[in-house]
């Protein structure tokens, strides 16, 4: 079995890193939601 490691929720991302300044919480669940949609195994965050 493969495993898939989601790795999109980081603060290198500006878009996260602006996220994660503004707490905000919704657009960090949409990533990781979106992230297991497409097959993550696996969320890092």
């Amino acid at each position: 079995m493969l495993t898939i490691v989601g790795e999109l929720i980081n603060t290198s991302r500006p878009a996260v890193k602006e996220a994660a300044k503004n707490r905000d919480k919704d657009m960090i669940i949409d990533l990781a939601i979106r992230q297991a949609k497409a097959g993550a195994t696996f969320i890092d965050v």
